[in-house]
């Protein structure tokens, strides 16, 4: 990725900072595959993340989630910011 030499932490160690590069990686394509690790024929990291599968495991697992959002979209406070909910991915272990 372009700018990797300008990651905090000792250069070779870090590469990444806030996600920005990734969010760029969503400018060009809905559905991006990420592989690491390639082990032979096979990578011992293989990640694809598609919004549509993503909002029907929210939906699935979330119920009432579009009436949740729906009620914060028509909500704000007193600086006019809006609040979404976030979710937090579980610990692969």
């Amino acid at each position: 990725m372009a700018g990797s030499d300008s990651a905090p932490g000792p250069k070779g160690q870090s590469i990444g900072h806030k996600g920005i590069g990734f969010k760029s990686v969503l400018e060009v394509s809905l559905t991006p595959e990420i592989y690491s690790c390639r082990r032979g024929d096979d990578f011992a990291l293989a990640v694809r993340f598609d919004p549509i599968k993503a909002a029907e495991k929210i939906r699935e697992n979330s119920p009432g989630w579009d009436e949740t959002v729906r009620d914060l979209l028509r909500a704000e406070d007193s600086s006019g910011a809006f609040h979404i909910p976030t979710l937090l991915f579980p610990a692969v272990g």
